[in-house]
């Protein structure tokens, strides 16, 4: 099954900080790294950046006090902001 997360990175630090603090003793998976050199629009960064990201996610999942937590499972649910609605079609 396959899901499409919109977070911007700096959503995803959030959670890690979150994750963090409230669950101490987890060997929680490194949230890679934001590229500050590299152009954000190159599609084969843009690729890279997603595929990290998912394999934090999945290494997440994997965790069981990350899921009972339902912190990460919170955090996946759909946003109901203004931001995070486009006005696009991404296909």
């Amino acid at each position: 099954r396959k899901w499409r997360i919109y977070r911007r990175y700096s959503e995803f630090k959030d959670l890690d900080s979150v994750l963090r603090e409230k669950l101490p003793k987890a060997k929680l998976p490194a949230l890679p790294s934001k590229h500050y050199v590299r152009s954000s629009t190159n599609p084969k960064v843009i690729a890279e950046r997603k595929a990290q990201l998912d394999h934090y996610l999945q290494g997440l999942l994997a965790m069981p006090a990350v899921v009972e937590s339902n912190l990460l499972l919170d955090w996946l649910q759909p946003k109901r902001t203004q931001s995070h609605f486009s006005l696009s079609n991404p296909n």
